[in-house]
């Protein structure tokens, strides 16, 4: 496709774009808590990041599917995601960048379409090899003074719960998930969702499929991943209509350039909605609240098997128009 090798090197600019819409989204967030644990029939994590950690975890919970309230008392955007940890590695080498390639997965880690992909080679800018074979729930993302929810499977294993991102200030936290070796998510609560997402492998790369439709106010998103690589769920709202060869035309501006009139201004993107980083074979539920626009969906996982690009570039990435007119597409 046209657009990969324009994104092949335009990862850490859209970085920076995240980090400058952090202050918008955060005056934009609509706080609360809308799931109940009762009304679902889950028990309830309610955890708070501040900018020094995250606070209320336990250090051991029961396997099982758990509502997640997530509550950012930070400076900036954060999210909590929760890893299994392979046998050898630890919550501190998680700290200050990607840990290093030589741990092993434990048990239950990987689903079959994950075992047959090619595996990871590491490497500067990618992550290790372990981390496309262990188990990663996911878990909500909120903006500074926000508070969101997400629903999780945790399998038995030792986890690590942080920021999906080793370069975030807060330490992450080992915890422990006791039960049955062989328990799986089957055969857990089942969730009524308002959409599902799923993410899915293709000819060209990967992608995600819509079945039901975004919709203003509050809803609830299933995720399911049916790839054979990990993935997270990212959703900008543009100011106005956008396409994506226009996104990927502001992606490639010079730092500091001032965007085309006939363009999106970059710095009034909002960051609406965050399912954090999820593996092959798993399903994670975020709670949503939409206002009318025009949402950039979309993930940037790097893909080892094709030199790290971003899964955006093989086709990981759609404007979805929400309360407002279609977008054009082209």
């Amino acid at each position: 496709m046209h657009y990969r090798s324009a994104l092949v090197s335009l990862l850490a600019i859209f970085a920076m774009l995240l980090t400058g819409v952090a202050a918008v989204a955060a005056q934009d967030a609509t706080p609360g808590a809308t799931l109940s644990a009762d009304e679902l029939g889950l028990p309830e994590l309610l955890v708070t990041v501040t900018d020094t950690g995250f606070e209320n975890l336990p250090e051991e919970l029961e396997a099982g599917r758990y509502l997640v309230t997530f509550t950012n008392e930070s400076s900036m955007e954060s999210a909590i995601n929760f890893l299994q940890l392979p046998e050898g590695i630890t919550a501190a080498d998680m700290t200050g960048g990607p840990p290093g390639p030589d741990a092993t997965p434990g048990p239950g880690m990987a689903s079959p379409e994950a075992e047959e992909a090619p595996a990871a080679e590491g490497g500067e800018g990618l992550p290790p090899a372990w981390y496309y074979e262990t188990y990663i729930a996911g878990g909500p993302g909120a903006p500074a003074g926000a508070t969101t929810q997400g629903i999780v499977d945790l399998i038995p294993g030792n986890y690590v719960v942080g920021a999906d991102d080793p370069m975030a200030p807060q330490a992450p936290v080992e915890l422990t998930v006791t039960g049955d070796d062989g328990a799986t998510p089957e055969g857990m609560q089942e969730i009524p969702a308002d959409v599902t997402v799923t993410e899915v492998k293709t000819g060209e790369g990967y992608a995600f499929e819509f079945s039901g439709e975004l919709a203003t106010g509050q809803q609830l998103i299933e995720i399911t991943n049916d790839s054979d690589q990990p993935h997270f769920m990212l959703m900008l709202r543009s100011p106005g209509p956008i396409t994506v060869d226009q996104l990927f035309q502001l992606l490639s501006l010079p730092e500091g350039a001032t965007p085309p009139a006939d363009l999106p201004n970059p710095e009034e993107f909002v960051v609406a909605a965050y399912a954090t980083t999820q593996s092959a074979g798993t399903t994670q539920y975020l709670a949503a609240n939409l206002e009318p626009g025009y949402y950039i969906v979309a993930c940037f996982v790097p893909d080892p098997t094709e030199g790290g690009i971003p899964h955006a570039a093989e086709g990981m990435i759609d404007i979805i128009p929400v309360g407002v007119e279609a977008t054009p597409t082209s």
